[in-house]
Formats: structure tokens, sequence, C-alpha cells
């Protein structure tokens, strides 16, 4: 049974959005950047120097724009991340289609004792398997059914829930 980082990468090794480069010519170009950037503010620095400098002090007033509230940002190597770009058929699944993950998968910590790796693993292995017999489902929703059928009075090994979805 493959792994839900082996299924992501096998599945999304054709909707590569960018090529990676050569990591070392990636390095030179970042270090010439900077220098240039250095020499030109050092520069600046040096003719500005028999200025007095400023200060600007930023207050926000009451007719000052709302903030916007922070979204999570996910890591390419989380669960819930690799999970959506299964179901999405994308290796760069935006943060609103992996938030959903994330929150079964928050709502299972409290009922399985599986890891979250564990938890994508076995629904990966049961979308494979449930599609093989022509039922097809998408990972989140194995992943819900898992959660309405686990206690949440008994903290417990999921594995049997996931093996009863395939058998039935």
């Amino acid at each position: 049974m493959k792994s839900a980082e082996e299924t992501f990468n096998t599945k999304t090794q054709g909707n590569k959005k960018r090529k990676t480069g050569n990591p070392l010519l990636v390095l030179l170009l970042l270090a010439g950047i900077g220098f240039v950037v250095f020499t030109v503010a050092t520069r600046n620095g040096e003719r500005n120097e028999q200025q007095a400098p400023t200060t600007t002090l930023y207050v926000p007033s009451a007719t000052s724009p709302p903030t916007t509230k922070a979204t999570r940002q996910y890591s390419t190597s989380d669960v819930e991340y690799k999970l959506a770009g299964i179901d999405r058929g994308t290796q760069f699944p935006s943060d609103s289609a992996i938030s959903p993950y994330g929150q079964v998968l928050d709502s299972l910590r409290g009922k399985c004792t599986n890891s979250r790796a564990e938890l994508g693993d076995m629904s990966v292995g049961t979308q494979e398997m449930l599609a093989d017999m022509g039922d097809p489902n998408s990972l989140l929703d194995i992943l819900k059914m898992v959660d309405s059928v686990a206690s949440t009075d008994l903290v417990m090994d999921c594995t049997d829930i996931f093996v009863i979805l395939v058998v039935g």
C-alpha cells in the first residue's frame, strides 16, 4: 500500500507548475543580488550622512481600514496539504481547499491513537480499495466517515474503522 506522500508525488507529477533550476546557480544569483543591494545601500548611506535622520511614525486612526484575519499557511509536508493535493489533482492546493482536511484530522486527533500521517496513509489505501470495487470516494469523504464513526468517549486505534469501510 502506498503512503500518502508517494501517492501525492505520483498523482501530481503531471501537474508541475514550475521547473526548479540548478541550486548552485540560484545561490550564486541570490548572492550577487544581495551584494548589489548591499553596495547600493552603503553608497546611498554615505551620501546621506550629512542629512539628519528622520523617523516616520504611523499611528492608525479610527478611519483606518479593518485588518484582515490571518490565514493559516500550510506546509507541503503537512498531511492535509498532501491529501488535498491528491483529491484536487494538483501539487499546489489552496489554503481553502486544504482547511477541511485539517479540520477533520484535528477532530480525529481526539478520537484516534493514530498519527496524522497514519490516518492519511490509511485513507489513501481505503480510497484505492474502494475505487477498485467501483465505489470511488474522495479522501475527505473517507476521513469524514471515519470521524463520524469514531467515538468521542474512547480514544482508539482507528485502523479497524478503515477496514470496516472497505469490507462493509
